[in-house]
């Protein structure tokens, strides 16, 4: 199959719910056995195959693409691409290598929604992390959550993240814990939805928590924040 072509399915679920999924992996061998894998899944509705970044943009131009499978060597030619971009951004699953597991500040910087082992990628864990991520969950290895626990408990027994949280996740932290809703934190922060779920699942990463909920309990507990960031009040007043 040439790069760039589309893979159609006749998928088992419904039309809507069916996602469209772009790859942007530089290895051959494993881009192609993406490509059948994917063509097998009843999610998937189209796939595209890139093997460039000219052709990722392109992809990623037409608006169209619902996730982006990329290995985790070509993250930083990824995050290029999309820092430019404006309008919706896709959702990320990124491959790891089993080397790429010994840095958990390595794992937090990666621009990822989810992740998925690259010596464990199968019809059933991609259609398991697909069907995650478009359920707004983080798709993570077994094995990257139990270092990222390990490492949580090695700095102080888990009473700090793993790396430093940006001001904006903070300030996305804080109003986790003011309960807020996803749709209420894009409104305060002046950010679309997918923004704040990119947001809430860095933070999720970085402290090591499975859910907002527990995050926001792991911050409380831990005092993690101090100041809430402008608009909590304001937030607090919408709620009542």
């Amino acid at each position: 199959m040439k790069h760039g072509t589309s893979l159609a399915n006749t998928p088992a679920m419904a039309q809507q719910d069916a996602l469209h999924v772009s790859l942007f992996v530089e290895d051959e061998l494993l881009r192609k056995g993406l490509q059948k894998q994917l063509s097998e899944l009843a999610i998937v509705r189209l796939a595209h195959s890139c093997a460039t970044l000219a052709e990722l943009s392109r992809v990623l131009s037409q608006g169209r693409t619902d996730v982006l499978v990329v290995s985790g060597s070509r993250t930083a030619a990824l995050r290029a691409c999309l820092s430019g971009r404006s309008g919706p951004t896709p959702r990320v699953l990124v491959l790891l290598d089993e080397s790429q597991l010994t840095s958990t500040t390595a794992v937090n910087a990666l621009p990822a929604d989810g992740f998925l082992l690259r010596e464990e990628v199968t019809e059933q864990t991609l259609d398991r992390a697909l069907a995650q991520l478009a359920r707004n969950e983080m798709p993570m290895p077994l094995r990257l959550g139990r270092r990222l626990v390990d490492s949580l408990q090695e700095t102080g027994r888990g009473r700090f993240p793993l790396s430093p949280l940006t001001e904006r996740e903070r300030e996305t932290l804080m109003h986790l814990t003011e309960g807020l809703s996803n749709k209420q934190i894009a409104r305060q922060l002046g950010i679309s939805d997918h923004g704040v779920k990119r947001l809430v699942g860095n933070i999720l990463l970085k402290l090591g928590t499975p859910n907002r909920t527990a995050a926001a309990v792991f911050a409380l507990e831990a005092g993690l924040l101090t100041d809430p960031p402008s608009g909590a009040a304001a937030a607090r007043g919408e709620r009542r």
